[in-house]
């Protein structure tokens, strides 16, 4: 799921697995306005952060949002 208006990218995955319905969200990335790039989600075995790292997003643009506001300060990674 793309939504480039707003700068959200999500990979889900979504179905039934007999009779029970399921919606698992894979990955999701945010662009925001200071053009940092915020990982959200990732829930994969995929380092996307080294990733971006490696195509030239400089570590200082990438915000694991997933990690609490207080700990992140003691990560490499953008604060905010």
């Amino acid at each position: 799921m793309a939504d480039n208006e707003r700068n959200h990218f999500q990979l889900i995955s979504i179905g039934w697995q007999k009779e029970r319905f399921f919606y698992h969200v894979i990955l999701h990335l945010d662009i925001k306005e200071n053009g940092k790039i915020w990982l959200q989600v990732n829930n994969t075995d995929w380092n996307i952060a080294d990733s971006l790292m490696e195509n030239g997003v400089p570590i200082t643009d990438i915000v694991l949002g997933f990690i609490s506001p207080s700990m992140r300060k003691f990560s490499n990674y953008a604060v905010a």
